[in-house]
């Protein structure tokens, strides 16, 4: 099962190194990473590594749902996951446990948890963000699954369709209800901090 890592940029500084380092260092290698840059100006970009999983598309966008598209339509991955570029995978095990739940081939989304932290020092938590006990009927509240762990199979973009661009905020909420609520795709939530 391959894994597709989409990030969408524009000028993202050191933190898109940061970002991207913490996917190439997974234990589970069978992946690509699809990064959208919406033609950065402060050399981020140069500043990846090369790797042959990576794959950097320059090309200017109308917004960040817009980008997040491009980079899913040119995945070849089996499974798709978003991360921004100011975001990194707390544990090198993150694809993998992802992957495990995903050889239960009735599942089609899954979700865990996520932390926010300090800018300045990484280590230090300020807020944690959890998927436990989501149910699609919480959408109702604008309670949804946080978005940096979500998990999809690409064939439920090309079923379902993707990310609305003409939302500013709001794509992501808007996908979610489509997937778990509208379409009430099987999803599986795994109790890790991603």
């Amino acid at each position: 099962m391959k894994f597709s890592i989409v990030t969408v940029c524009l000028n993202a500084g050191d933190d898109l190194l940061h970002t991207i380092s913490s996917v190439l260092k997974q234990t589970y290698t069978n992946f690509e990473i699809i990064v959208k840059d919406g033609c950065s100006s402060d050399g981020s970009i140069e500043r990846l590594p090369t790797d042959y999983r990576i794959n950097v598309i320059k090309k200017e966008d109308s917004g960040i749902y817009d980008a997040m598209n491009k980079g899913i339509k040119l995945a070849s991955g089996d499974i798709i996951g978003i991360i921004n570029s100011d975001d990194f995978y707390k544990s090198n095990n993150v694809i993998a446990t992802v992957a495990n739940a995903f050889n239960d081939n009735s599942i089609d989304v899954v979700f865990g948890n996520i932390q926010f932290v300090n800018p300045n020092n990484v280590t230090r938590i300020v807020r944690k963000y959890s998927g436990k006990g989501f149910r699609p009927w919480m959408f109702r509240w604008g309670i949804m699954p946080p978005h940096p762990s979500f998990f999809t199979r690409k064939s439920c973009y090309e079923k379902y369709g993707m990310y609305n661009s003409t939302f500013n905020i709001s794509g992501d909420y808007d996908l979610m209800v489509r997937f778990l609520l509208v379409n009430k795709l099987n999803y599986k939530y795994i109790d890790l901090d991603m």
